[in-house]
């Protein structure tokens, strides 16, 4: 089993905040990171394209904001929002959980 860094994005996504300059966003890190970490270590773990999709999205985030451009930065935030929810659904789909929309419960 890898370690844990090596399989959460979490220290990449919590530097991209920091590099955004927005203060709001930098401390809502903590927070988001502990509601997400277990949902994104299951779906490494469990759908094969989700790492290679995470560090892409990250990595054109991070590149966006770095030159400043926030129209490419907002379009690739919306992608990796896109598939995050999309990873959470094939990863429930493989572990047979249901998936509960707002209401549902």
């Amino acid at each position: 089993m890898r370690d844990s860094s090596a399989r959460s994005p979490i220290p990449r996504s919590t530097a991209v905040a920091a590099a955004s300059g927005n203060q709001v966003l930098e401390i809502s890190q903590a927070p988001l990171n502990l509601l997400l970490a277990p949902a994104l270590t299951r779906m490494i773990d469990r759908v094969p394209q989700a790492r290679a999709r995470i560090h892409t999205a990250q990595g054109k985030i991070a590149d966006a904001i770095k030159f400043r451009r926030s129209e490419q930065a907002r379009t690739w935030m919306e992608k990796h929002i896109r598939d995050f929810k999309r990873g959470h659904e094939l990863e429930s789909i493989h572990t047979g959980d249901s998936i509960h929309t707002e209401g549902e419960r």
